[in-house]
C-alpha cells in the first residue's frame, strides 16, 4: 500500500534540486564559454536541456528528480503506479515552476496528499519504502471531509477562499501603503527597515494564504462552515 511523505519532506526535495540544478547549469555555462560557442540558438539548448533532462526527464524515466531520490520520493501515475510519460512530467513541471510555493498549500488539503502539479497530471508523491519511518512520515490517505458534518461544494469552498484572498490582498496593500516609505514606493528607494518590513509583510502575506486555503477546504471560514447534521 502506498504511504505519502509529510510536506516537509516533499520541500527538502525541492530544496536539493534548488541546489543542484543551478550548479548544473553553471557548469553548463562555464563549458560554453570554454569552447567559444557564440551560436545564440545553441547556448539557448545548452541552459534548457540540462532543466529537462533534471526534472521531467528524470521524473518520467527514473520516477523522480535527484532531490525525490535523495529523499527518498517517488513521483507516480496515480491509477497505475508506474512512471508517468513525458508529457505528463513536462506540465507537472511547468505548472510547479510557475505556482511555486502555492502549489504545495494543496498538499495540505487533498485526500492523497496532492499539490496542484499533481492533480493536474494525475501523479502522486509516495514514500519508496516505508520499511523504518516513524507513523508521522508514512501518512496514508487524509479524510476531507468528516462524518457527521455537511460540506459546503467544493464550488463554494473555492469561491469562498478566492474571496478571503482578495480582502487579504486589499489588507496587504493597504498595510505597505501605510507603513512603507514613500522614497521606497515611489522611487524604489528603500531603506533597510523597508526591506525589513517588507520581508515580514510577505511572509505573513504567504502564512495567511496558507491557512485561508487549509481552513477554506475544511469548511471552517465563515461563509463556507459545515454543519452538523441533525
Amino acid at each position: 500500500m502506498n504511504t505519502y511523505p509529510r510536506l516537509l519532506r516533499r520541500v527538502q526535495a525541492v530544496l536539493v534540486d534548488s541546489i543542484i540544478i543551478p550548479v548544473v547549469l553553471l557548469v553548463v555555462l562555464l563549458l560554453v564559454n570554454v569552447f567559444g560557442v557564440e551560436n545564440i540558438y545553441v547556448k539557448i539548448a545548452a541552459l534548457f536541456l540540462p532543466l529537462l533532462i533534471l526534472e521531467p526527464g528524470l521524473v518520467s524515466l527514473t520516477g523522480g528528480t535527484i532531490g525525490h531520490h535523495v529523499i527518498g520520493l517517488k513521483v507516480v501515475n496515480s491509477r497505475t503506479n508506474n512512471n508517468i510519460n513525458i508529457v505528463l512530467a513536462s506540465i507537472r513541471f511547468i505548472v510547479k515552476a510557475l505556482l511555486g510555493w502555492l502549489s504545495f498549500v494543496v498538499v495540505l488539503t487533498s485526500k492523497k496528499h496532492q499539490a496542484i502539479h499533481d492533480y493536474l497530471t494525475g501523479s502522486i508523491v509516495i514514500n519508496k519504502s516505508s520499511d523504518g519511518l516513524p507513523s508521522e512520515e508514512a501518512l496514508t490517505e487524509r479524510i476531507i471531509e468528516e462524518s457527521g458534518y455537511v460540506y459546503p461544494s467544493k464550488m463554494k469552498r473555492t469561491l469562498i477562499i478566492l474571496m478571503y484572498n482578495i480582502i487579504l490582498f486589499v489588507c496587504v496593500i493597504f498595510v505597505v501603503d501605510k507603513f512603507l516609505s514613500r522614497n521606497c514606493l515611489e522611487h524604489d528607494l528603500c531603506s533597510n527597515s523597508d526591506h525589513l518590513l517588507g520581508n515580514v509583510i510577505s511572509v505573513v502575506w504567504m502564512i495567511c494564504v496558507a491557512l485561508l486555503i487549509v481552513f477554506g477546504w475544511q469548511g471552517k471560514l465563515p461563509g463556507g462552515k459545515r454543519k452538523k447534521q441533525a
